[in-house]
């Protein structure tokens, strides 16, 4: 089908097809949140027929051009930020940008170069904003950044924030004085979460006492370090208790080092530290099958984040009918299903008293599973999306007639 054909732009009609830019630091193969939902939004508006690209980084290993799964992707070799510095493909990245008649651009985060080299950059089409928490707000360092942020978004740009409480986002806002930012919350494949066990529990010899799971990458904010007091104070209670920790490296940054195969974060720290803690696992090149799995087997997840916006691994666990423990960090205390606690000492406490009763366990999963249903189904998000999209193009539409 010809473009002409497939692109339907009538002043008259309803914008049956539209040319999507999605742009993000990062996009799958790499494992972390935000390219995890930028690949379901992408995916999903693709399958609906939209002709969807994605700009994203260059990764060691694929090609920098490539389909997958319906999606365009475009990959440019270019590291850093406006504070800290930018360096690479930066003319081909903003050519890139500006040379397709786009029907709606969405960028995804702040501090990362694949947002900060738009500011002065004149797009066509409008331009969506997915915040993703604004890790760095209130940091002095990026205060002159924020400034900027702010006034790129007053010419006439949609600000998405994925929660209205727990994240900067709202005070970001109302401090430079923003219209209100539109709410669309992750989401959750909740086909993949209703699959047949794999008997992971069984196969990793975790049957004959409480299971404690943790996903997370060995990002700093990922705060192991409590994940590993956990485990310690647990051994003191219940010593047939376990903590599993599946994640996968965090690509060392300072000197590209990632590019080498480095491991950045607290990968070697924990792997170094895992064999003095007897009943702790940490576990990498896990499938996304064997980790379903093992969410929905555990008796537990547990959550030692220091940061994050609107954390997928507790939805995830919600969808499973796993109860979750958690600190109170970005907007977990939102969500059903599980204990939102301050300090460690609440978390082993909190722990302890689910551990202890099953009844109740089996209730926070079944309230999980209820909110995961009402809220947080990918199939209506992306509906939103599809609607915030049609709706910012009318608008536009309208500012030049």
């Amino acid at each position: 089908m010809n473009e002409s054909s497939r692109r339907i732009r009538s002043e008259s009609s309803a914008i049956l097809f539209m040319k999507i830019l999605h742009i993000a630091q990062h996009y799958p193969p790499l494992v972390s949140g935000v390219p995890f939902v930028v690949r379901e939004i992408s995916e999903r508006l693709a399958n609906r027929g939209h002709e969807v690209h994605v700009a994203t980084g260059a990764v060691t290993g694929c090609p920098r051009e490539e389909m997958r799964n319906d999606v365009f992707v475009h990959r440019f070799d270019v590291q850093g930020n406006s504070v800290l510095g930018i360096a690479g493909e930066t003319g081909a990245f903003r050519d890139f940008v500006r040379a397709a008649p786009w029907d709606a651009i969405a960028v995804h985060c702040a501090q990362t170069w694949s947002t900060d080299l738009l500011f002065g950059v004149e797009l066509d089409g409008p331009v969506v904003f997915v915040a993703h928490g604004l890790s760095a707000y209130g940091d002095p360092a990026y205060g002159t950044y924020f400034s900027r942020l702010a006034e790129w978004l007053r010419r006439e740009k949609v600000m998405v924030s994925l929660a209205r409480t727990g994240i900067a986002d709202e005070q970001f806002r109302r401090d430079y004085e923003l219209p209100d930012a539109v709410v669309m919350p992750n989401g959750v494949d909740t086909a993949e979460w209703s699959s047949p066990s794999l008997r992971v529990r069984q196969a990793w010899g975790r049957t004959n006492g409480p299971w404690l799971v943790n996903v997370s990458t060995h990002s700093p904010a990922k705060n192991h370090g409590a994940l590993f007091g956990l485990a310690r104070a647990l051994g003191g209670i219940d010593r047939s208790a376990h903590v599993t920790q599946i994640g996968t490296a965090h690509r060392a940054s300072k000197w590209n080092l990632g590019r080498l195969g480095v491991r950045g974060g607290c990968y070697y720290r924990c792997a170094a530290t895992a064999p003095f803690v007897s009943n702790l696992t940490v576990k990498a090149g896990i499938s996304r099958a064997e980790t379903v799995s093992a969410v929905k087997e555990a008796d537990l997840f547990i959550l030692t984040s220091s940061w994050e916006a609107s954390p997928l691994v507790i939805l995830e666990a919600m969808a499973a009918g796993t109860p979750f423990v958690s600190f109170d960090t970005g907007c977990v205390r939102e969500h059903a299903g599980g204990r939102v606690v301050a300090s460690l000492p609440e978390m082993v406490e909190a722990t302890r008293e689910l551990l202890s009763n099953p009844e109740l366990r089996r209730h926070l999963g079944e309230q999980g599973r209820a909110r995961i249903a009402e809220r947080h189904d990918w199939e209506a998000i992306v509906t939103a999306y599809e609607n915030l999209y049609t709706r910012s193009i009318a608008e536009a539409r309208a500012r030049v007639r």
